[in-house]
């Protein structure tokens, strides 16, 4: 996968908007965007914006913690 920020202000706090992330597979074919906000993270996939899935950090954190 391929990782690139799509927009980083300075301020190294997530503001109001969050930080999103495009990604990409190895061949440069766009598989969606990551946002992360102060309060929950949403993946959209493909180009689309719309019907993102959505979790708070409490919930991935969890989820995360399980695969240990």
């Amino acid at each position: 996968m391929n990782v690139h920020i799509k927009k980083l202000n300075i301020d190294m706090d997530l503001g109001s908007n969050g930080l999103t992330l495009g990604v990409a597979d190895t061949k440069g074919k766009h598989t969606g965007n990551l946002k992360l906000g102060k309060a929950k993270i949403t993946w959209f996939s493909g180009k689309t914006r719309k019907n993102g899935v959505t979790v708070n950090w409490d919930e991935l954190t969890e989820w995360f913690e399980s695969r240990v």
